[in-house]
């Protein structure tokens, strides 16, 4: 018995597009990888679409991805910042990302985030985080 399924874990910089994810515990989980781009996925039937976060690289960096343009569809966290904690990496980008059907469709981001996300049917659209 699998006790936690991760679609996609990346450590390192990565570039992770144009996948079909379902059926699991966590959809894209991206940690310690600096600058990661999460685009154009769809994922669906997921516990977390995308998480970031884990902690600073071997460089000190935490990761600040790019993510935009997925589709996340029945999730309990679409895209989820949480772990970042009180990090507050620059040049995070959240846009153009569709979320339906979700309990909570952004957890832990910061004040400061813009983009143009699509959301529909979600609980709760945003819980903020520690980032200014």
């Amino acid at each position: 018995m699998i006790s936690q399924f991760i679609g996609i874990f990346a450590d390192v910089p990565s570039t992770i597009a144009n996948n079909t994810i379902a059926d699991g515990n966590i959809g894209i989980e991206v940690d310690r990888g600096g600058t990661s781009n999460v685009q154009s996925n769809r994922l669906a039937n997921v516990g977390t679409g995308i998480t970031i976060g884990g902690g600073p690289n071997s460089s000190g960096l935490w990761p600040a991805p790019t993510i935009e343009a997925n589709f996340l569809q029945n999730t309990s966290h679409g895209i989820d910042l949480v772990t970042l904690g009180a990090s507050c990496p620059t040049g995070l980008v959240i846009d153009q990302n569709v979320l339906n059907d979700s309990t909570v469709g952004f957890n832990g981001t910061p004040a400061s985030l813009g983009g143009s996300n699509i959301v529909t049917d979600v609980d709760t659209v945003e819980v903020r985080g520690t980032c200014p």
